[in-house]
């Protein structure tokens, strides 16, 4: 699972993990390929969601 960087988040404020996000990305070669990301996802106490950068790709 790929994590939040927290030194990117806004300061002063408590956060809460509120679960993950899912995305899969599919590599067509010969055969097909699905990866799938998982990362964080944090709710400050502001009600703001801060999400993990998925991977390009």
């Amino acid at each position: 699972m790929l994590r939040i960087d927290h030194q990117k988040l806004p300061n002063g404020r408590t956060y809460l993990s509120v679960g993950i996000e899912t995305r899969q990305v599919q590599n067509v070669v010969i055969h097909s390929v699905a990866t799938e990301y998982r990362v964080d996802v944090l709710k400050d106490n502001l009600g703001w969601r801060h999400v993990a950068p998925f991977p390009d790709g």
